[in-house]
């Protein structure tokens, strides 16, 4: 939600710090399409002079879909690893 807030704000810096901030997390978990996605928004906007919003948009709502994905899916897994070791 965070890069959805900087985006709606057209706080670029900001955005650009959220999306360097969050890259590490994905790498951990080895969800590298979201990390580079996430380098992407990152050296978008270090060098594009010209922000247009729409292509941003568009890869924080891509990033935001799969992040919630990638969560939904880990909290399965450690749901049923929580189960296997009450079954032990």
């Amino acid at each position: 939600e965070k890069l959805k807030d900087c985006l709606k704000q057209r706080n670029w810096e900001q955005l650009r710090e959220t999306a360097h901030r969050l890259k590490p997390g994905f790498g951990h978990i080895a969800n590298k399409e979201i990390a580079d996605l996430l380098e992407e928004i990152e050296n978008y906007l270090l060098m594009e002079r010209t922000i247009n919003e729409k292509v941003l948009a568009g890869m924080i709502d891509t990033v935001t879909t799969k992040g919630y994905e990638q969560i939904r899916q880990l909290k399965i897994e450690k749901a049923k690893l929580m189960e296997a070791d009450s079954g032990s």
